[in-house]
C-alpha cells in the first residue's frame, strides 16, 4: 500500500525557500553547501554517489577513496567527478557516479534518520519537475495537479509527504527530503555527483561509521 501523498501546496517547503542562499549565477560556479541545504545545522556531510568499475563481465562497486592518485587527496577525485569541471581523462572502465542516491543507500540512511528526528512519521520528499520520464523514476503520478508546488532557485519540484521509510516507494532517491521538525535535510542536486546532508553531530557521526555509504564531513 502506497503511503506517499502528493502535496498540492508548498507550505512545507517554505523554510527552504526562505533560507537557501543564491546559487551565484547561471553557471553555478559558486554553488556552495548553503545553496542546497540551510545554514545553522550542527554538522554537514557529503555522501558520494555510487561508482562501479568493470571487472571482466561484471561491474563492481568501488569507493571514491580507492581512486585517490599518488600524493593526491580525496579532493582530487571530487574534482574529477564534479560535473562542472571539463575533465576528459575518464577511465573507460569506471561507470558513474550515479545521478542520485540509490534505493539501497536510502535504505541504509533510513534508520539513521529515524533516530535523528522526532517526526520520522511525517517527512517531505521533493522530486525535480524536469524528470519527464515517470516510468524511469517511478514516482507517484501527480497528473491531477500539473503545477509543481515547490519552487526553489533554478529548480521546481513535485512535493510528497509520508513517513521517512516511504522513500522506498521511489525508484531512486528523491532530490530533497526532510522531517517536519527540520532536524535534518538531504539534498541530491541533479547536476552534482554527491548528496549533501545537514543535521546533528550525532547523525553525521553515525553516517561516517556506516560501512555501506561513503561520506565525508564538511
Amino acid at each position: 500500500m502506497k503511503r506517499l501523498q502528493f502535496a498540492t501546496d508548498s507550505t512545507a517547503g517554505r523554510w527552504l525557500e526562505e533560507s537557501l542562499q543564491d546559487w551565484g549565477g547561471k553557471e553555478q560556479v559558486r554553488l556552495g553547501v548553503g545553496s542546497l541545504v540551510p545554514n545553522g545545522f550542527e554538522a554537514y556531510a557529503r555522501i558520494f554517489h555510487a561508482i562501479h568499475k568493470k571487472s571482466g563481465e561484471n561491474l563492481e562497486r568501488i569507493r571514491w577513496s580507492s581512486l585517490i592518485p599518488p600524493r593526491g587527496t580525496l579532493d582530487d577525485v571530487i574534482r574529477r567527478f564534479d560535473y562542472h569541471h571539463n575533465n576528459k581523462e575518464w577511465d573507460p572502465n569506471i561507470y558513474g557516479p550515479a545521478e542520485s542516491l540509490s534505493l539501497e543507500e536510502c535504505d541504509t540512511l533510513v534508520p539513521l534518520l529515524e533516530e535523528a528526528t522526532n517526526s520520522a512519521g511525517n517527512c517531505w520528499f521533493a522530486v525535480w519537475y524536469g524528470f519527464g520520464n515517470r516510468d524511469r523514476y517511478s514516482f507517484p503520478d501527480p497528473s491531477n495537479e500539473p503545477n509543481p508546488p515547490l519552487k526553489l532557485p533554478h529548480r521546481e519540484y513535485f512535493l510528497y509527504s509520508g513517513p521517512v521509510d516511504s522513500v522506498r516507494e521511489f525508484a531512486t532517491g528523491p532530490q530533497i527530503w526532510w522531517p517536519e521538525d527540520h532536524s535534518w535535510v538531504i539534498h541530491s542536486e541533479i547536476d552534482l555527483p554527491y548528496t549533501y546532508l545537514a543535521g546533528s553531530h550525532a547523525l553525521v557521526d553515525r553516517l561516517l561509521r556506516s560501512p555501506d555509504i561513503e561520506a565525508q564531513r564538511m
